[in-house]
């Protein structure tokens, strides 16, 4: 339901975590909800810079601009050792296949 591991839904969850897709009974709920829809309201706020990571606050809002592949990168040094794994593939007697 949503791009980022941001929890969602009123409970925080919207238990999707293993990125199946949303269950047709909740995308036919969305659907029909978009279909009373009147109106659209669009907050006057500057426009906000999404090539800049970082926070940009106007009044009690506020919009948090991330780099996802830097923060799953962050993730993977903790699962793996890429030092050691560079000097494993860069030894002339390792071969891979794949």
């Amino acid at each position: 339901m949503s791009a980022s591991y941001n929890p969602g839904g009123p409970e925080y969850d919207w238990v999707l975590s293993s990125g199946q897709p949303a269950p047709e009974s909740i995308t036919d709920k969305i659907y029909g909800n978009t279909l009373s829809i009147s109106e659209i309201k669009i907050a006057d706020i500057p426009d906000v810079d999404l090539s800049k990571t970082g926070v940009t606050k106007f009044g009690s809002f506020s919009v948090e601009v991330i780099d996802p592949v830097s923060d799953y990168l962050e993730l993977l040094e903790t699962v793996f050792d890429f030092q050691l794994i560079r000097s494993l593939i860069s030894r002339p007697d390792f071969s891979c296949g794949y």
